[in-house]
């Protein structure tokens, strides 16, 4: 009797909860979806990019649709919970190896960090893969590497190249020119708008994304013949004189996330 008791109760309590459900499902139809919709992706909204006009004025249409279905602002009484985010931008890199000149978003993308005063140099080494066979013969210490990184895991491997003592990296993750210019394309397009996230310290660390034609040229060697020293005789390619600089802009973002609170039936005490 008690287990057909619970077997009721709970085929009741679910009963209950599904009615919610289906009553709560039934206010939504695509009439209302397309009226929100079109709004948020309206030419009005800009595109909506965090901290601008289009994002604040999305935020807005958000907290009045809550506030319409009787819905409370958690945070301090408001539906804003508020915080900055850090845009930063390098209006200007450059690097030059021996009597080449290289250009930003062009012969080479600009993925790491860094803030100077003036431009530094120092020698650039090939190191090719980033094994132990090869940091026993290439000394990285001070100097800008030259790192071949196709089908590794460039972003633990450049880490762990810096560790090791490196000033900086220029490193290959791809073959191809072709492949190199679409991302390059790509990177220039978006320059202007910066990198957003949280705001950190900065770091030290010059990282030159180039092609394999790039650093060929670079080093004044065939692609192929680099590619076989990249393996295990890094010491072959001899090294060349660097230099760089790295101008770094950052500026608080002030932006929210919008929320609204529906209480529970359970009990608080419970």
């Amino acid at each position: 009797m008690l287990v057909a008791m619970l077997i009721l109760g709970i085929s009741l309590t679910g009963s209950a909860q599904d009615a919610t459900a289906l009553k709560y499902a039934a206010t939504i139809n695509a009439q209302d979806l397309e009226k929100h919709l079109t709004y948020l992706a309206s030419d009005e909204l800009e595109g909506r990019d965090t901290g601008e006009k289009g994002q604040k004025l999305a935020a807005e249409y958000l907290a009045n649709f809550y506030q319409n279905l009787g819905l409370k602002g958690p945070v301090d009484g408001t539906y804003f919970q508020k915080f900055n985010l850090a845009s930063t931008s390098f209006p200007e890199v450059s690097l030059t190896v021996g009597k080449q000149k290289l250009v930003n978003n062009e012969d080479f993308v600009f993925i790491g960090d860094g803030s100077m005063k003036k431009a530094a140099k120092a020698d650039l080494v090939f190191l090719g893969l980033a094994s132990e066979e090869n940091m026993k013969k290439v000394d990285v210490k001070g100097k800008l590497v030259g790192l071949w990184a196709i089908g590794a895991r460039a972003q633990s491997v450049v880490s762990d190249i810096m560790k090791a003592g490196a000033v900086g990296v220029i490193v290959v993750t791809m073959e191809g020119q072709a492949n190199f210019d679409r991302l390059a394309g790509r990177y220039k397009s978006l320059s202007g708008r910066g990198r957003l996230g949280f705001e950190e310290p900065t770091k030290q660390e010059p990282i030159f994304l180039v092609s394999s034609d790039k650093m060929a040229a670079l080093f004044a060697t065939p692609v192929e013949v680099l590619k076989e020293a990249a393996k295990n005789n890094p010491e072959s390619i001899k090294a060349q004189k660097a230099s760089y600089f790295v101008k770094k802009e950052t500026k608080l973002v002030p932006t929210e996330n919008v929320m609204a609170f529906l209480e529970g039936t359970d009990k608080k005490d419970e």
